[in-house]
C-alpha cells in the first residue's frame, strides 16, 4: 500500500455520467498522479519510496481527494511528466 499526495486527477465519461445521474456512482475518478508520502511495510522499498512521482489507477475508489491509499500493484512511477499529463494516459 502506498500513500500519496494528489497533484491532478482525470475525469472520464463514467465521470461525467455519474455528476449527471445516468448511472449510480458517488466515487469519482479512477487515476491520478501525485507524490509519494508513505509506503507500507510490504511495499518492496526497492519499488517505491516517499518522494516518488506516481500516477494510480484506482477503479471505483475515486481520485479526487487531496490524499489517497492504493495498492502498489496499481501504482506507476513517472519521469518528467505533467502530473494532468500523466493521468491521461492508460499505464499497464
Amino acid at each position: 500500500m502506498t500513500s500519496r499526495s494528489v497533484r491532478a486527477s482525470a475525469l472520464n465519461f463514467r465521470d461525467i455520467a455519474a455528476s449527471l445521474g445516468i448511472i449510480d456512482d458517488y466515487k469519482l475518478g479512477d487515476e491520478c498522479a501525485g507524490i509519494v508520502r508513505h509506503i507500507g511495510r510490504f511495499v518492496d522499498p526497492t519499488s517505491f519510496q516517499a518522494g516518488d512521482r506516481v500516477v494510480a489507477w484506482r477503479p471505483g475508489q475515486g481520485a479526487h481527494s487531496s490524499i489517497v491509499r492504493n495498492p502498489a500493484v496499481f501504482c506507476h512511477k513517472m519521469k518528467d511528466m505533467p502530473f494532468g499529463t500523466a493521468t491521461a494516459f492508460l499505464w499497464p
